[in-house]
């Protein structure tokens, strides 16, 4: 790749469905509100996720659309949970997930929703999310409002 001085951007808003435009300046972002993921265009016609707020790297040692795995990490349980998954190579590039729970004697993310396809033995990367929430101890909450009859 030539190296490209950037001097002038645009900047788009748009849910993730929201097919992003082409033809835009070199650097161009693009703001996806329902996920909170900003992604940057790189050569007018491409987009990637901008990987500024990433958390961790790593590679998966098991490959699932719904509860991939990295038997590697170390964290405690719960700690990724409200971040985003990130597949950066393979067929699911790019389709970050929100991390619903993770679970450290496993290694697995469970995810809010599926990847599109499993995504391989490929590299990852945690990005945050935009808020910090355990979405289990949300749930286990709203449980015990009680229910109305209305």
């Amino acid at each position: 790749m030539t190296v490209r001085e950037i001097t002038e951007t645009q900047r788009y808003v748009g849910l993730s469905t929201d097919t992003k435009p082409t033809g835009v300046p070199v650097g161009s972002t693009f703001w996806e509100y329902d996920t909170k993921l900003l992604y940057k265009c790189y050569d007018g016609t491409l987009w990637s996720v901008w990987l500024e707020d990433i958390l961790a790297t790593g590679t998966f040692t098991t490959s699932s659309a719904t509860v991939p795995a990295d038997t590697g990490r170390a964290e405690a349980t719960n700690y990724w949970n409200g971040c985003f998954l990130i597949p950066l190579t393979g067929t699911v590039i790019n389709q970050p997930r929100l991390i619903r729970t993770f679970t450290v004697t496993t290694g697995v993310f469970t995810l809010d929703t599926a990847f599109t396809a499993a995504p391989g033995l490929v590299a990852y990367a945690i990005k945050l999310g935009g808020f910090d929430v355990n979405v289990t101890d949300i749930e286990t909450e709203l449980a015990k409002v009680p229910k109305s009859d209305a």
